[in-house]
């Protein structure tokens, strides 16, 4: 019934036991595949997938539902010839979440190239048949925002670090219905973003 399979290419994924069973299931029932790559991640190439026995040695919990490192090799090259793909740029945003959950929602099996290349214009995105880059616009999100400083919380996060700006856009979402406060979360994350200096609250996300 899983109309489409989206595969967040990370550097570890292809190491994962079970990010390699939903793969293979996923590619042995045909699903329609978006992978989505995130900054200096691309394909498995010929060399991994032949030593994949090498990388992964944990799958005995896979065994039991019947996939073998054939399997999942097999899997592999699926996602080597797949053609529906989208590269996330380095600056990751709330913008740049809702536009890859757009352009996603609209991918549907056989969506025409020509509509594709509408949509992807439309978002501000670029995406092809083969690898081309999503470039995410920047936004620079303290903008205007000095007037609102008595109801803002600006968070002050790494746009470099992935794991970092996540986490401060779950918070961004997270805090205004589980505070009960009139809070509105900001987040700094771009390039040029600056904390306003009538600002009164401010959460720092530190990281490595």
């Amino acid at each position: 019934k899983v109309e489409m399979f989206v595969l967040l290419v990370t550097d570890k994924v292809f190491l994962r036991p079970w990010c390699l069973a939903e793969l293979t299931v996923s590619a042995q029932k045909g699903t329609h595949m978006i992978a989505v790559y995130f900054p200096d991640c691309d394909r498995p190439t010929d060399e991994f997938i032949h030593t994949l026995p090498n990388q992964v040695l944990e799958i005995q919990e896979l065994a039991r539902f019947g996939l073998t490192y054939s399997h999942l090799q097999e899997a592999l090259t699926t996602v080597q010839d797949n053609r529906c793909v989208v590269r996330m740029s380095r600056s990751l945003s709330a913008d740049a979440i809702e536009d890859l959950a757009s352009i996603i929602l609209k991918q549907r099996a056989g969506t025409p190239q020509s509509r594709q290349a509408k949509i992807a214009s439309r978002l501000t995105l670029a995406m092809g048949a083969d690898v081309n880059s999503l470039h995410v616009r920047a936004h620079n999100v303290c903008q205007d925002r000095h007037s609102e400083t008595d109801q803002s919380l600006y968070v002050v996060v790494d746009h470099f670090n992935m794991e970092a700006i996540s986490s401060a856009l779950i918070l961004q979402r997270l805090i205004p219905p589980c505070s009960g406060l009139q809070i509105i979360p900001v987040v700094l994350s771009g390039r040029g973003a600056v904390l306003p200096t009538s600002s009164s609250r401010c959460l720092l996300i530190c990281s490595t």
